[in-house]
């Protein structure tokens, strides 16, 4: 049996949250009525209320408990309200029943059967996948279920389910539950029990715990108030789950800058307060009037960058300044955590007072004079005030060159005391309930201290527990701050450690596979390989990941966690002395995106400088981190600010591992590598250099090589001396100058410039010569001028303003350059590149001339053309990206090009939910590999039922081959959503049909009456000028999209338009005149289409279809109508699944697929067809429904479908089987 303790069960990163001692009390004092209340007399059915009563009494006071009125269930506890999913099912048995009840030896009982028939009816009938866990007990002993256990082993049990919808259709002998359950336990359960996982316990172990009132023994029944907690029975998120903002603290954080969060354009985004609203005490308002007074800026080069008004400069800059202080800040709050946790509490450690930090010129001193200094370069006052300061060797203390040129933090104002927030935190404590404002640097202090940065000890009981803010947390802050701008969007941890594991798994296996011609499939079959430890681990430090629009790191961070997360599940992960860490003695696991280990009792380490055992983990955990950022993670991101902080959270991920130094007698820390130049500014899609330029000559005949400059770098990420440091940067400088320049002579116009210079040279000495001949003198001016023309262009190519962010992904990274130079890329390219930027004018130019012209030059395009061109042959790329190149009509030859040069191996398509929330652009996710053979099956999770993506990654990985996908290539979300008797289906549909296009050659949308870009006025287009309300000579009638029904049209009889020269998009009379076919574009719930000859005039709304007399317009009006055309429209139109508003194409009427002419049957729906036109026109509002479905039968027919497709079509068709294969012969 798969048992588990119940520390096992409850999140490891749950388990660090401290407890309130008043829950706890309150929480024993609940199972103190529930233990007092059983009886082993007492009936199950009021025995079970002392269950819900304890329920209601600790966690679910605010979710309805109740029995359901259409099931057996027990106790069903709902996520709210009575209208809410059920979330708890809970199935009680008395003390006395133990024939029902489970045990621990067999779980074949009726307590189970009924289980897994419950969850089969609130997944089947109910279509509920909000169910979290499932409880069977005896009111002592439990039994706790994880649904995803239900999930797996039953509801995807194809058999079971086939079963359970036969007997709910009454077509099994049994007709009873009584007589189902036996048969569920012995054909399902029976399978599974020995291998489904559950939680089992017996209150009564607790006994003593819960009688007592000692304090002393409320940390027994920690496990077991966590283990009822609705954060964990419910799935809630909690404080320290990464994917939860802490918005209190957010909140208030940016009040102390100054700043306040707003929605804008649909996007949350960072503001300036509005100026009755701002405070003179805040770090932006502050530092702007610093700034203003002392005309600060004068200093700084390119103003422009910062914006366009003086206004915009100061607050602009103010801000970088601002965000670079609260990120030192913050990193200071976590450091001051972890030395006071290392030092068991002890208060000398903790630096971040207004006892010690009285003002800002001693924050300046902290920053400048203590962190950045090594303990023996420290003054004798640094070292005496800030004695337990470590050094750590970050650049996060060097001095900016915006402080260098504007202001430093010692430069701000202390006269003006700061408000504080109306619902501050500090409002809870006594000391601060009536003050109304405080000093600044004060303010934040206290505010800081309101929180707990450094997660404490498992089971933790407080009498008052602070939130917590980890590292995680701290991420999301980070993210929403440095994109204040344009409101970026932080990228979920459940999707960058899921992204992370799928791709750097399949690198890793690619990579084992390339070394020693192995054929592991996946990395289970590379986990039963008898791996050498040392090599093992050479080719994974080897590896090279890289992000190339960084942000704020977070895909960086996760990838650093799987890799570490790589190295244990595949027995490798060993001490600085090649001693394996034991799987027996340690589990590692990736929970909330942070790194958990656990000892051999599953309790969560914690670091001890005392214990050696203790200091041989956290030391290999600082030094493994250390060697992946520094040898496998890159980064580039256009923004400076994400740069800092991408380097900033790869710092803190490296903090949470820190450990002090043997050498320093366990006294000082070990200091934190230069990891800023794996993190770089530029742009990635610009570079004037192309990746396979040769440049192993530039160096030759100097005194640099490709050697050095990778020696250089690895010294620079190591030294923590600044001379050496200062050295080593002007060593890197030099050499990449020096092929900067050499590759600048590679270029065209410097070749020209050469070759016309060196004739110029010889002009010139022929014209010493022969001073008096006259066409050599002509010669030499004409020389001359060309010469002078072609250095003005050279010098315009190295100078041009499009490439000065340009990154030179030839030569920047020379970790992924061969000993002689050639570029030979990145192992795995992972991110959630940019969309929606717009790429226009010259650098739309630029960036075509590198990647060429992509889909309505989206950008995200191209970050996959520049992940082709960075990745070495096998290479993996993983994107999130909008689901729009799935079925954008201009991508059909981009997809194509997709399947010949990658092979994909898994593609999410995440159109049914949101992943980023407040954002209306829906995703996927698509990790492939750069193969020039292309593809011929593509991976895929089914999407038809997931309404989240942690129940998409739960479906099995299926296929789908290339030809198959190509059938759909009008609309791949479709083959990931539809079963493939669908796809089949569609497909014969199509078969040997000629499209529509072939018969009715004349095809269009209605007019666009208005457009700005036609050169119409804002008041003509909002006043809508060409439409009236009142009919006057010469007007039109106007139809509407809904004036389109089946088989009629009914003009709306309110809207006339002026159809004259001023229409800014008109179409030719004959689209509004004589016999066509109109076809409405919004097809909700199915396709409408009328047949008309009156003269009425239409928008895109309405599609228009001339009659050609080449096929029987009211017979294509038939099928339009029909449900075939319907399900074949929503199965195959790249727009039909777009979300409340699916709409039919003009590409998709053209192609629409008409079958051959079979006389017999098109008179019998022509006959139809004119008879329901006939009852519509006496009376539009008659039902025509049997003379629809008679018509349904014969366009069956016309297509050759069998039985078994029409309920394909119409599981609930009245078409009778016998009859439709009688007629059909």
């Amino acid at each position: 049996m798969n048992i588990l303790k119940i520390n096992d069960s409850i999140s490891k990163a749950y388990r660090q949250v401290p407890i309130a001692k008043d829950a706890i009390k309150k929480f024993r004092q609940a199972l103190r009525v529930l233990v007092d209340n059983i009886s082993v007399q007492s009936l199950e059915k009021n025995q079970e209320t002392y269950l819900r009563d304890f329920l209601r009494d600790t966690f679910y006071s605010s979710c309805d408990i109740n029995k359901p009125n259409d099931s057996d269930i027990d106790w069903a506890v709902r996520l709210g309200g009575r209208q809410t999913p059920v979330a708890i099912i809970i199935e009680n048995k008395t003390l006395s029943n133990k024939e029902e009840m489970i045990t621990v030896n067999d779980l074949n009982r009726k307590a189970m059967q009924e289980l897994v028939y419950y969850f089969l009816e609130e997944r089947i009938e109910h279509n509920n996948v909000n169910i979290r866990h499932l409880i069977a007990n005896n009111m002592y002993e439990f039994f706790v279920f994880d649904a995803q256990e239900f999930e797996k082993n039953f509801y995807q049990n194809k058999k079971l389910v086939k079963m359970y919808k036969a007997y709910k259709r009454g077509e099994l002998s049994i007709n009873t539950t009584k007589e189902l359950y036996p048969l569920i336990g012995s054909e399902f359960i029976n399978e599974v029990q020995d291998k489904i996982a559950f939680t089992h316990f017996d209150i009564q172990s607790y006994k003593s715990a819960i009688e007592s009132d000692d304090d002393a023994q409320l940390k027994r029944l920690a496990p077991l108030y966590r283990l009822f907690s609705d954060i964990h029975l419910m799935k809630l998120s909690f404080q320290n789950d990464n994917n939860t903002l802490n918005t209190h603290f957010y909140v208030e954080l940016l009040h102390l800058l100054g700043l306040k969060e707003e929605r804008i354009d649909n996007k949350m985004k960072i503001i300036r307060k509005p100026k009755g609203d701002r405070d003179k005490a805040s770090f932006l308002e502050n530092a702007i009037n610093k700034i203003d007074a002392e005309d600060a800026l004068h200093n700084l080069p390119n103003l422009s960058k910062y914006g366009d008004t003086e206004e915009e400069q100061i607050y602009n800059v103010a801000l970088q300044l601002c965000i670079s202080w609260i990120n030192r800040l913050l990193f200071l709050k976590l450091l001051e955590a972890q030395l006071i946790k290392y030092n068991k509490g002890a208060k000398e450690y903790k630096f971040l007072t207004i006892e010690k930090i009285y003002d800002y010129d001693e924050l300046n001193r902290l920053f400048f004079q203590v962190l950045a200094r090594n303990y023996e370069e420290r003054g004798e006052d640094e070292q005496r005030d800030f004695a337990n300061v470590p050094y750590l060797n970050s650049s996060l203390f060097d001095v900016t060159d915006l402080e260098r040129k504007v202001i430093k933090i010692s430069s701000l104002s202390q006269k003006e005391n700061m408000p504080l927030l109306s619902n501050s935190i500090l409002k809870k404590d006594e000391r601060y309930k009536k003050k109304a404002e405080m000093p600044t640097l004060e303010y934040l202090f206290a505010f800081l201290d309101a929180y707990n940065f450094a997660s404490e000890n498992e089971d933790e009981i407080q009498d008052t527990p602070k939130s917590l803010i980890s590292a995680s947390v701290l991420g999301l802050i980070f993210e929403k701050l440095n994109g204040h701008k344009d409101g970026a969007i932080y990228t979920p941890g459940t999707i960058t450690m899921y992204m992370s594991k799928e791709a750097i798994r399949k690198t890793v296996v690619q990579k084992f596979n390339s070394k020693y011609s192995w054929k592991c499939k996946d990395f289970v079959d590379l986990q039963n390989k008898d791996l050498d430890i040392s090599e093992a681990n050479d080719i994974i430090d080897d590896l090279k990941i890289c992000d190339p629009a960084v942000g704020s790191g977070h895909f960086l961070v996760s990838a650093l966690n799987e890799l570490l997360q790589i190295k244990y599940d595949l027995g490798i992960l060993v001490d600085e002395s090649g001693i394996r860490i034991s799987k027996k003695d340690y589990t590692f696991t990736i929970e909330h995106d942070e790194l958990i280990i656990t000892d051999e009792n599953n309790d969560l380490f914690i670091y001890n400088k005392n214990n050696k055992e203790s200091r041989r983990i956290q030391k290999t955990l600082f030094d493994e981190k250390r060697k992946l950022i520094e040898n496998c993670l890159y980064g580039v991101d256009l923004n400076p600010n994400s740069v800092n902080i991408c380097c900033l959270r790869l710092w803190i991920e490296l903090l949470k591992h820190s450990y002090y130094t043997e050498e320093s007698g366990y006294k000082y820390l070990e200091t934190l590598p230069n990891i800023d130049i794996n993190i770089k500014c530029g742009n990635s899609l610009l570079m004037q250099n192309p990746l396979d330029n040769e440049i192993r000559q530039i160096l030759a005949g100097t005194n640099l090589s490709f050697n050095k400059y990778n020696d250089d770098v690895r010294a620079y990420k190591r030294t923590s001396n600044k001379e050496a440091k200062h050295r080593l940067v002007e060593d890197i400088n030099i050499i990449k100058s020096t092929l900067r320049h050499g590759l600048s002579k590679k270029s065209p116009i410097y070749k020209k410039w050469s070759e016309s210079d060196r004739k110029l040279q010889e002009y010139r000495e022929q014209s010493l010569l022969f001073e008096a001949n006259k066409k050599i003198q002509e010669r030499l001016k004409k020389a001359e001028k060309e010469t002078a023309a072609l250095r003005k262009e050279l010098d315009s190519y190295r100078e041009n303003p499009l490439y000065k962010d340009a990154f030179e992904w030839r030569y920047e990274f020379p970790e992924i350059l061969s000993k002689t130079g050639l570029f030979q890329g990145f192992d795995c390219i992972i991110g959630n590149p940019p969309y929606g930027v717009s790429i226009k004018d010259d650098y739309r130019k630029g960036v075509c001339a590198i990647w060429k012209q992509v889909p309505d030059y989206e950008i995200y395009y191209y970050f996959i053309q520049l992940a082709a061109g960075l990745l070495k042959d096998k290479g993996y790329m993983s994107y999130i990206i909008p689901n729009t190149w799935l079925f954008n009509t201009f991508a059909k030859k981009y997809r194509l090009k997709l399947l010949e040069n990658w092979d994909i191996q898994e593609l999410l398509d995440c159109t049914q939910f949101n992943i980023f929330k407040s954002v209306t652009v829906r995703n996927s996710i698509v990790t492939m590999q750069r193969n020039s053979n292309g593809c011929e099956f593509i991976g895929y999770r089914n999407t038809a039922t997931a309404k989240s993506f942690e129940e998409l990654i739960r479906e099995n990985i299926e296929t789908i081959s290339r030809n198959d996908l190509l059938e759909l290539n009008q609309n791949w979300a479709l083959a990931f959503s539809r079963d493939s008797e669908v796809i089949s289906l569609v497909n014969r549909i199509s078969k040997n049909c000629c499209q529509l296009i072939d018969y009715f050659p004349e095809i269009s949308q209605g007019l666009i009456a208005y457009d700005k870009y036609r050169g119409q006025s804002k008041e003509t287009i909002d006043n809508r000028a060409y439409h009236f309300t009142e009919y006057r000579e010469g007007l039109k009638k106007w139809l509407w999209g809904e004036d389109v029904r089946r088989y009629s049209v009914m003009w709306n009889q309110k809207e006339y338009i002026d159809y004259c020269d001023g229409i800014a998009n008109p179409r030719q009379p004959k689209f509004f005149n004589g016999k066509r076919l109109l076809v409405r574009e919004i097809t909700n719930p199915s396709i409408y289409s009328a047949i008309v000859e009156d003269e009425l005039y239409n928008d895109p709304s309405i599609l228009v279809v001339l009659d050609n007399n080449a096929y029987p317009i009211d017979v294509a009006c038939a099928i339009l109508n029909s449900k075939l055309a319907t399900f074949y429209h929503f199965n195959h139109s790249p727009k039909a699944t777009k979300g409340a508003f699916p709409k039919i194409l003009i590409e998709d009427i053209q192609q629409f697929p008409l079958p051959s002419a079979n006389e017999k049957i098109f008179n019998s729906i022509k006959g139809l067809v004119n008879e329901i036109m006939h009852i519509k026109k006496e009376n539009p509002n008659i039902s025509t429904l049997n003379k629809e479905q008679e018509l349904d039968k014969w366009i069956y027919k016309l297509y050759g479908l069998r039985y078994e497709d029409i309920l394909i079509i119409d599981p609930e068709t009245t078409i009778v089987k016998e009859e439709y294969e009688k007629s059909k012969n």
